[in-house]
């Protein structure tokens, strides 16, 4: 089996999760990038803090349903 981990600049986590509806994804880590000089990592252990509505860098695995 081949797993391709991935670093995506996405416009926002909603929008994200609606284009993946039918994939699993392994989430590593969302980053907000928006100030270069202060970037949070959002993970686990501060996920219900992350903005939900703006572009943010996904770190990840994102598997199709079909091939599971």
């Amino acid at each position: 089996m081949t797993v391709t981990v991935t670093n995506r600049y996405i416009n926002s986590y909603n929008h994200f999760m609606e284009m993946n509806r039918n994939n699993i994804i392994f989430v590593y880590e969302f980053v907000d990038n928006t100030n270069i000089s202060n970037m949070i990592h959002y993970n686990e252990d501060n996920f219900d803090d992350m903005p939900k509505d703006r572009p943010l860098i996904f770190r990840g695995v994102i598997r199709n349903n079909d091939n599971i």
